[in-house]
């Protein structure tokens, strides 16, 4: 007999993904996976029902075109992850990954665990940012900051009370702000607010379901808690749930200490996912965690004040430097000099950071195996040697077998740990896979915050946003301010400002593959629209607004515009023509020119105000011959703040009890009449201001990197591939400030003090930068133009993206340390957006033909934020944030409330403060329309889908509505656990579980031209009792002709009625025209389906191994207890010792049924890496065997006679 072999050469020559050498095992599973309405209109009713075995079918390991790195256009970072592993069961699949954010390396930031700007996800997080004190203290955020109400009274109207409070705060004896909150697990991620009732809400709005916070004791009806208080569970929509902080696994505490040991906050900051419980409630991963210490010094805030302005008291005379024994103010206040978290540098304290806790991951397990992160080398970039670096990934099956492993390499240089490499290999270590990591001059880049010793100083050489920009000769941080008085401008002088060839240095350049070829990435620096921050930079040009009123339009001429910056020079002047001045104000009519600025409110605040009468320039004017007024009027310098502002020029009769008409026809009676001549004053005005310059120069530089260009090469240098970005002016949320004002009052008690105001300038922005997912800068349009080898021009896409600015809060404080409208301390909250931004508006791709670009499709999305419907998940929490702008040093304790707290003195300048609000809100897509047109860019073809969520309550479309070109319209309905009325156990259940994105119903339908409603088709997926998510029963609607509405019944409604035109809703009641098409009627502890049959069709039976795992046979035409029965111990299906011995088992069964019809299909496997042999319904079988990286390497048959073999060879010419 000659046996065919056949040899398979792979040849690896640079076209390997990276994806795919790190991607899971080759696992058959079973995916019984409910049909949808789209998959039942392409089949009929007698196939296809029963869920299909995805039975092995090994293939060499793929080899997909490498380098196809996806980039987030809306920021211009490319993604770059590597999976490392991925565990699937039943199912439900956990992705782990090495992810790079390539947006630039900032001086002062820590290296993770697994090197500078490489994150390990491997499981999921809660973390915390804590905002004044910690909300679960009695005293906390949550408990205080909603009895606001509406907000503090205005500055001029508070009282001792709410000194009283303002003082609290300042002590932290109340915390009036909620802690941010953030999650990231299974691919779900955002942020977390805590609202007014402690009830938990996620931002955007989700479906996801808190089952126990640290805030559920406080809740009306609160759950039993059988965990810690602070530990977090969380159901998804598949009934999934998540814990985090069992016991005291998973739970991470940031202390912040001074040089002396004194710690000055600590609290927990992350809670680590610790289990999940899938919703058949039997499997679960656990997640264990090793101690983490970690201390290191964080970076010395550096500030420099200067005074001025001195008021004295206690009849003091002016003196300069001292107050009759007050003491000298440069002494007293460190002035014109740097320090050092306010102290001189030589009497600085340092501050250390310490992360405490059992957050450090060494392992998962789950029924099939199990992940170990092994971390040993301890870093050198810690005050302590407790801190550890990640050097490896093992996997391993459930018997302990090593099935793949994962190295990593570092390379330590200027306190910062580089990953250099990652090699993977399979069974054994020998010839490993690599991966190498290339960085931009990371030599140049100066040292991180120091290490083991703590005197030194950090690089100076930063900009705004912390990035390097090679500003060397630095002696602070402190930028320069103009408005410093005296000898401390001379100590501004760094430059911060961004440097476009610097930001990039350290980041990752390159990725080499295993194949020899690679990727580059090029990057250039951020650049933003001026305008677009609140108080931007750039070049400025000067522009007007005016407002007149003349004979066409007499009465309440008005023009809006907007300030783009704050500015204290904005110019004011008006002309008029025959204005009558009498004598009297009660003959004259008023003439009157205001500004105002409009509020967050939408409220307007009057900021200038000038009229005719009360301003009239007495003594320079002369009059006309008419016998009115002509003249101009130049104002002094006014201030404007950022913001949008409306001037108004009007008339007025102020003294007149008449119409403003009659006072008119009065104080300007028509000379004559017929000649349309009615004399009344013409007057314009108009404001000059600056606004920036967009036309000229570069745009600014802001904060990090965007890619350019990605280049992939094959392993001989050749280029395959070239992608090229460019974007429009971005968006800057805010430009960094560094100053502040504030007063001190220094003295001795009952003999002398002194008012002493002053000015600072600190290393950090005062202002809170706002970052736009994860990056500085957003951008609205985006080109990604396509070039192949020969770098020709193949065509390009061309992305829109949503933006809307954060908006400003109302700041309240006394005048005396401000002009204008607006702080000179910036450091308030904003009210964020942030999940308004960056969602995909509109997409079209155009190819190159000739010299012409051709549309080819397009895509255009709509989306609903439901701003202010509460119905819809809109919610606002308010914050209260106070800066204490006045403090004392007096000789003597004095009590505050009766010195300068006390308003009624007159001292009412202590605090400046404003509220904030957290926002939340549900963000819908509406529609999606795709349109595709043909070669030449015309016949266009549009599908034009319309979602429209008709139950809140889990927050999926109802209803799916598809527009084609030709106007047909066709309708998919789906009706979902929470749209049935209670009555039906398996939904009543599936609700409790919060399995509520299982559709239970669906529904095609279409409309004809009058709007009548025919169904098409029909399915009811009935699932088991219990709340497990297991499906029962198949139902199809058995009907080979569309019918009526009116004679059909959705399984929640009343006959002819459709469902979202009533809230009324029945439990599953469906139409008789419902039959069973599928039975699953035995499924194991796992969930996994046992026996099912079509109806009047076979049974199919299948048994599984492995601990449930795989299935291990296939038998069709029998039923489960009869092939169960010839199984003499299950313990072997399990855990076998040998193929062989499974086989063996296994063999039974066929034996057994050998008499009947029935077919026998049987399999064993080696775990998390394939299929070992499969053994068909004849008996014959075929072998697979792998290579050390679990690679397919032959495939053998029944006689052990190769029939295929697989040579996997790396960097060979594609000739050879």
């Amino acid at each position: 007999m000659k046996i065919l072999i056949k040899r398979y050469t792979v040849l690896v020559f640079g076209n390997l993904s990276p994806v795919k050498w790190f991607s899971k095992a080759v696992i058959p599973f079973l995916f019984w996976v409910v049909l949808s309405c789209a998959e039942l209109h392409g089949q009929g009713t007698d196939n296809k029902l029963l869920p299909v075995l995805t039975l092995p079918s090994p293939e060499a390991a793929s080899l997909g075109k490498y380098g196809v790195w996806p980039v987030s256009q809306y920021t211009g970072v490319p993604n770059i992850s590597i999976p490392v592993y991925e565990i699937n069961i039943n199912g439900f699949t956990l992705p782990i990954t090495l992810n790079y954010h390539a947006g630039g390396v900032k001086i002062d930031d820590k290296s993770a665990w697994v090197g500078t700007n490489w994150s390990l996800s491997a499981g999921g997080m809660i973390g915390r940012t804590v905002v004044g004190g910690y909300d679960e203290n009695p005293n906390g955020g949550i408990a205080k900051a909603f009895k606001f109400g509406s907000g503090i009274k205005d500055f001029y109207n508070l009282n001792s009370s709410d000194y009283d409070l303002f003082i609290n705060i300042k002590n932290g004896v109340v915390d009036a702000e909620s802690d941010v909150y953030y999650y990231n697990f299974a691919g779900l991620s955002g942020k977390i607010m805590v609202d007014s009732n402690f009830v938990v809400r996620t931002i955007p709005a989700s479906n996801l379901k808190f089952l126990l916070t640290p805030f559920s004791d406080l809740l009306p009806n609160p759950p039993t808690r059988t965990a810690n208080s602070g530990q977090w569970e969380i159901a998804d929509a598949n009934g999934n749930i998540y814990k985090f902080g069992i016991s005291t696994q998973g739970i991470e505490m940031t202390n912040v200490r001074q040089s002396t040991g004194q710690i000055a906050s600590q609290g927990t900051t992350a809670l680590y996912l610790t289990q999940v419980i899938l919703a058949n409630k039997t499997d679960t991963i656990n997640f264990e965690y090793d101690d983490k210490n970690e201390f290191y010094a964080l970076p010395y805030t550096q500030t420099c004040r200067a005074i001025t302005t001195v008021l004295y008291h206690a009849g003091a005379p002016p003196n300069t430097t001292i107050d009759q024994g007050c003491g000298t103010y440069d002494g007293v206040y460190n002035t014109n000099q740097t320090l050092f978290n306010g102290e001189t540098q030589g009497n600085a304290k340092r501050s250390y950071c310490s992360v405490i806790g059992k957050s450090l991951l060494k392992k998962i397990k789950w029924r099939g195996g199990q992940i170990e992160f092994k971390a040993a080398t301890v870093r050198q970039d810690m005050a302590s040697t407790t801190g550890k670096m990640l050097d490896s990934i093992v996997v391993s099956n459930l018997q302990g077998t090593r099935v793949r492993s994962t190295q990593f390499q570092y390379t330590y240089l200027n306190g910062r740990y580089y990953l250099d490499s990652l090699k993977t290999s399979g069974s054994t270590s020998s010839d490993p896979l690599k991966y190498g990591f290339t960085y931009i001059n990371r030599t140049d880049l100066p040292p991180t915050e120091p290490l083991k010793g703590a005197s030194s100083l950090n690089s100076f050489a930063q900009d705004h946003w912390g990035y390097y920009n090679a500003a060397t000769s630095n002696a602070n941080l402190l930028p320069p301010d103009a408005s410093m008085p005296g000898s401390a401008a001379g100590t501004l002088s760094s430059d911060r400002e961004p440097d476009t060839i610097a930001v990039q240095t350290g980041t990752l350049s390159r990725i080499t593959y295993p194949t020899g070829g690679y990727t580059e990435f090029k990057y250039e620096a951020n650049r933003y629209d001026p305008s677009s921050p609140a108080n931007g930079t750039g070049p400025i040009i000067e522009t007007h607004a005016s407002a007149s009123m003349n004979l066409t339009q007499p009465v309440g001429k008005m023009m809006e515009f907007d300030v783009p910056f704050d500015q204290n020079n904005a110019q004011v002047s008006m002309h008029f023509n025959d204005y009558a001045h009498p004598p009297n104000k009660r003959d004259a009519t008023v003439q009157y020119v205001k500004i105002d600025r409009k509020l967050s409110s939408g409220q307007y605040q009057n900021v200038y105000y000038w009229d005719a009468w009360n301003d009239f320039p007495t003594g320079t004017v002369t009059p006309n011959s008419r016998g009115y007024y002509d003249f101009d009027v130049n104002v002094n310098p006014i201030t404007l703040s950022f913001g949008t502002y409306r001037i108004f020029v009007n008339d007025s009769c102020p003294l007149y009890t008449g119409t403003l008409e009659d006072c008119l026809n009065d104080r300007y009676p028509d000379p004559d009449p017929a000649d349309d001549d009615w004399i009344i004053p013409r007057v314009t005005a108009t404001v000059t201001y600056h606004k920036y310059d967009v036309t000229t120069g570069a745009l600014p530089v802001g904060g990090g990197l965007r890619v350019k260009e990605i280049l992939s090469y094959n392993n001989d240098n050749t280029l395959a591939g070239r992608k090229k970005y460019e974007y429009d002016p971005g968006n800057l949320l805010l430009y960094p400030a560094y100053a502040r004002v504030y007063q001190k009052y220094t003295g001795v008690l009952n003999v002398c003090y002194s008012e002493v105001k002053l000015r600072e300038i600190s290393s950090t922005s005062q202002t809170i930068l706002g970052f736009t997912q994860g990056a500085a800068v957003g951008y609205t349009h985006v080109k990604e133009k396509d070039l192949d080898a020969g770098n020709n021009d193949l065509g390009y896409t061309s992305y829109n993206f949503s933006f809307i600015s954060d908006s400003i809060n109302l700041l309240h404080i006394n005048s005396s340390y401000w002009t204008g409208s607006s702080a000179e301390d910036p450091s308030f909250p904003v009210n964020s957006f942030e999940y308004k931004r960056g969602l995909l508006l509109s997409k079209s791709t155009y190819k190159k033909t000739g010299t012409t670009y051709i549309k080819i499709d397009s895509l255009d999305n709509k989306y609903d934020f439901n701003d202010y419907n509460a119905a819809n998940y809109y919610y606002r929490q308010r914050n209260l944030r106070i800066r204490q702008m006045a403090y004392g040093n007096f000789g003597a304790p004095l009590e505050e409330s009766q010195w300068w707290h006390n308003p009624t003195a007159g001292d009412d300048r202590e605090f400046s403060y404003a509220t904030y609000e957290y926002i939340t809100s549900w963000v819908k897509q509406l529609s999606s329309e795709q349109i595709t047109y043909d070669q030449n860019g015309a016949n266009p073809l549009s599908n034009l889908t319309t979602y429209y969520y008709d139950n809140p309550s889990h927050m999926l479309p109802t209803r799916v509505e598809l527009t084609k070109s030709d106007g047909r319209k066709m309708i998919s309905y789906t009706n979902y656990p929470q749209d049935y009325a209670a009555g039906t156990t398996f939904i009543d259940d599936m609700v409790a579980a919060n399995i509520i994105a299982k559709p239970i119903e669906n529904i095609a339908y279409q409309l004809d031209a009058g709007g009548n409603a025919s169904i098409l088709k029909g399915t009811i997926t009935v699932y088991k009792t219990g709340g497990k998510g297991i499906v029962d029963r198949l139902k199809l609607l058995n009907t080979d002709r569309p019918v009526p509405l009116s004679g059909f019944k959705f399984s929640n409604e009343s006959l002819g009625v459709l469902p979202f035109t009533t809230t009324a809703k029945t439990a599953l009641l469906p139409d008789n025209r419902y039959v069973d098409r599928m039975l699953i009627t035995s499924v194991s502890a796992y969930g996994n389906p046992q026996e099912q049959q079509k109806t009047d069709d076979v049974k199919e039976v299948y048994l599984w191994g492995y601990k449930g795992v795989y299935p291990v046979a296939k038998i069709i035409g029998t039923d489960y207890s009869t092939a169960s029965a010839f199984i003499s111990n299950m313990n072997i299906l399990d855990n076998p010792s040998s193929d062989q011995q499974l086989r063996d088992e296994l063999n039974k069964i066929r034996t057994g049924l050998a008499a009947t019809s029935a077919m026998v299909m049987t399999y064993t496997y080696s775990p998390l890496l394939g299929i070992t042999s499969e053994t068909d319904a004849n008996g014959r079988t075929t072998y697979y065997e792998y290579d050390g990286f679990g690679r397919l390497k032959l495939v053998k048959n029944q006689d052990g006679k190769i029939i295929k073999q697989y040579d996997y060879q790396f960097q060979k010419p594609i000739t050879q």
